[in-house]
């Protein structure tokens, strides 16, 4: 808890509050704080596009994470993991001290687009576009599942060296979104593989067209294959389409109930502030950080119900799914059966194709067991959390009514 650096700003950026820990690392007295701007500690070593970034989130309403270099008052620098969040009339930051192979990697990452921004005369926001893509190139869909996954991993770390216990409901949102991950892994798969698999019916055609008469049955059973498959193609892409805002919600929610963790040892960190600072009232301090971490907790629990409504329509996709697949083996048995019934040396080809047809839906259908079992497991992590969340808001009812008491 003694390792979280905080600040609070009005909406120009001009601190409010700092606790003593910020002004200790810093260098900095209060004095020389009390309504300076933020950039008071700006490292010239940071590049521009970050900070584009981290204002354009804030002013439209989103909480950000990002790794930041600061400037101490004797020159020195220090690295923070800041996660800052808007308030009613300004932003609240809370720093952690960052480690980890993913702090590594962006510190490089930062030395190439401050290179760029000085070399290229590139701005600000050119700048934060290049960051973005850079991310990208790491495997994350956006910079909101890099931050999500980057203060996912500074709690972990953090509260292993500290001793502290595991959040469980972040690491069951955690387990969740490892598991989605997995499962939008096999969906892009799908659609690869139908993508190819469309030939398939098309060579049956054309196969068919030099039997005559006895090929007739194969153009039925091609054309049956395309309509099947294309069905399932429809319910692969609505699939994909809900997935996405899942993985949104999931992302959200996993990263809102990092920050309300966080949040709440805030809110002990000033209520024990010892260091006085002239112009700040302590219990009012107090009293912004409980409302925000309230807040957050409200935003947190919302984004977990979010996630499980979008799970709601996902079994009835993969029913649907099931069925057509069903309905595609049918017509495999159906072409063996065909095939059989003639004697022709084209019939090898179909053959061919059939087989070809049949290490296909075996693929196929091991995937489709592994999307299902990935969505329950998804279904079962965020159950988990809600019931963990719902524990913790109880316990923290009962905590605040006693403090109400007290007073």
């Amino acid at each position: 808890m003694a390792d979280i650096l905080v600040s609070r700003t009005d909406k120009r950026g001009v601190i409010q509050t700092a606790n003593a820990l910020f002004q200790s690392v810093s260098g900095h007295p209060w004095e020389k704080l009390r309504h300076a701007p933020h950039k008071v500690i700006r490292h010239q070593d940071m590049p521009k596009g970050v900070f584009w970034l981290f204002w354009t989130m804030l002013q439209q309403g989103d909480p950000i994470g990002a790794f930041v270099k600061n400037k101490s008052e004797n020159g020195e620098h220090y690295w923070v993991f800041a996660i800052a969040t808007p308030l009613d009339d300004g932003y609240m930051s809370v720093r952690l001290k960052p480690q980890g192979p993913l702090f590594e990697t962006i510190v490089k990452s930062y030395e190439k687009l401050l290179a760029a921004e000085q070399s290229k005369e590139v701005t600000p926001e050119e700048s934060a576009a290049m960051l973005v893509e850079h991310i990208k190139d790491l495997g994350f869909r956006d910079y909101k599942a890099f931050m999500t996954k980057a203060v996912t991993e500074q709690i972990g770390m953090r509260d292993q060296e500290l001793g502290n216990p595991t959040n469980v409901m972040i690491a069951h949102m955690a387990k969740a979104m490892e598991a989605w991950e997995k499962v939008s892994v096999e969906i892009h798969k799908t659609i690869e593989a139908f993508a190819k698999f469309e030939r398939l019916p098309v060579n049956m055609r054309i196969q068919a067209t030099h039997l005559s008469d006895a090929g007739n049955a194969f153009g039925v059973i091609a054309g049956n294959f395309t309509t099947l498959t294309g069905q399932i193609k429809g319910l692969i892409s609505s699939l994909l389409k809900s997935g996405t805002a899942l993985e949104s919600a999931l992302l959200e929610g996993l990263f809102l109930t990092c920050v309300t963790q966080l949040q709440t040892e805030v809110v002990d960190v000033f209520r024990h502030e010892v260091h006085q600072m002239d112009g700040v009232d302590k219990d009012t301090e107090v009293s912004i950080m409980q409302a925000q971490n309230q807040r957050y907790n409200a935003k947190s629990t919302e984004g977990l119900k979010v996630s499980a409504s979008q799970l709601d329509g996902f079994n009835s996709i993969f029913a649907s799914i099931k069925t057509l697949h069903s309905g595609i083996s049918v017509m495999r048995v159906t072409a063996d059966i065909e095939i059989s019934q003639i004697q022709n040396l084209q019939t090898a080809s179909l053959s061919a194709i059939v087989e070809e047809l049949e290490k296909f839906l075996q693929t196929e259908g091991d995937r489709l067991t592994l999307m299902v079992d990935g969505a329950s497991l998804v279904q079962h992590e965020i159950k988990c959390a809600l019931e963990v969340n719902a524990k913790n808001n109880k316990s923290l009812d009962a905590y605040s009514g006693g403090l109400l008491k007290a007073s």
